[in-house]
């Protein structure tokens, strides 16, 4: 989606600018370089040199197009692409639960990409397509070589292609929570927080909104650079507690996608379940429902989504081997020194 939208860009930049910046007070860093008294100010990707090593799974949103789905070559979206559900009659108005119109794609790039998308049923949780990323957000799990610790400050950092739209905190926003492992099996996510009620600038999917609001959700931070996680935030988990997750050996990040769409009520004014919420239980919004490389983009394992920053001291476990041998040796000789 970001790659087709240069002009509009310069065109909502320039009406909304006043706008966006009156409502850009949030505590949190801006969208690149450093924000005067923030807790996460981003990292240059230059300056950064250990990236994840493999895919270990990944699993879109349902009706990713085909030309969207190469994690381990090129590009791939988590998803959350668009709504299949058809427009109420009588409703009209922008409404993004219904968008695009009945009988429309939302681009040739997703073109036959889903069976009959409109066969969905908005307030049907086990519907598949009932609500693109609400019922099946995409994920994506990876593997590292060199595990990562927790040291000194933020440990790893997450890095989208977002843009600026709206201002020097305002984001063009596709945004992932971010999981952490040990095992590969069990995952522990990082609490996050999202105060914005409303975009700073733009209309209908393609907006902007103001990232000093947001804190612990991947894709904050505008095209190179990276949001920073530190393990230690998670030291008092129950998790971390009973020894299942060694913050000083996390092999595995897994991101997942944010499906956007602030607060949803079914026709009784009950809280659609599925929806993204912080760890404050506010409903996160960003840009939804979109097309093309619909959710969070993950740039690419050539590229490299996750740069670590502090490396884990935790041999392998060819080296742990070497080590115990090694020690077993040194055991045998002292024995035969105590017996002459």
């Amino acid at each position: 989606m970001k790659k087709h939208l240069t002009l509009i860009i310069v065109a909502l930049t320039c009406l909304n600018a006043a706008t966006a910046i009156a409502q850009q007070n949030g505590p949190y860093s801006g969208i690149s370089g450093v924000t005067d008294g923030a807790i996460d100010n981003p990292i240059a990707r230059s300056e950064l040199s250990v990236f994840e090593s493999r895919v270990v799974d990944y699993s879109p949103a349902p009706g990713v197009g085909d030309r969207l789905v190469s994690p381990t070559t090129g590009f791939a979206s988590l998803g959350d692409l668009y709504s299949p559900i058809a427009r109420p009659d009588g409703l009209t108005g922008f409404d993004k639960r219904y968008q695009p119109d009945v009988g429309s794609e939302p681009s040739s790039f997703h073109a036959g990409s889903v069976t009959d998308p409109y066969a969905g049923n908005v307030f049907d949780n086990s519907d598949t397509y009932g609500f693109i990323g609400i019922d099946m957000p995409g994920t994506i799990t990876l593997g590292f070589d060199k595990a990562i610790a927790n040291g000194d400050g933020a440990d790893f950092a997450v890095f989208e292609n977002g843009f600026g739209l709206g201002g020097n905190t305002s984001l063009f926003a596709e945004l992932a929570f971010v999981e952490v492992s040990s095992n590969g099996s069990d995952f522990l996510r990082f609490p996050a927080i999202s105060l914005n009620t409303a975009p700073t600038a733009g209309a209908g999917t393609f907006q902007g909104f103001d990232m000093s609001n947001v804190y612990n959700l991947a894709g904050k931070h505008a095209n190179n650079w990276g949001t920073p996680f530190d393990l230690d935030e998670l030291s008092t988990d129950a998790l971390v507690l009973s020894g299942v997750l060694d913050l000083n050996n996390i092999n595995y990040v897994r991101l997942v996608d944010v499906v956007g769409s602030g607060e949803l009520v079914d026709e009784s004014g009950n809280s659609i379940a599925g929806i993204s919420r912080d760890s404050q239980g506010n409903a996160i919004i960003d840009n939804w429902v979109t097309f093309d490389s619909g959710g969070f983009d993950y740039v690419g394992l050539p590229t490299g989504a996750v740069g670590v920053i502090n490396v884990s001291a935790v041999p392998e476990p060819s080296a742990l081997a070497a080590l115990g041998g090694l020690s077993f040796g040194m055991m045998l000789r002292r024995r035969r020194r105590n017996r002459a």
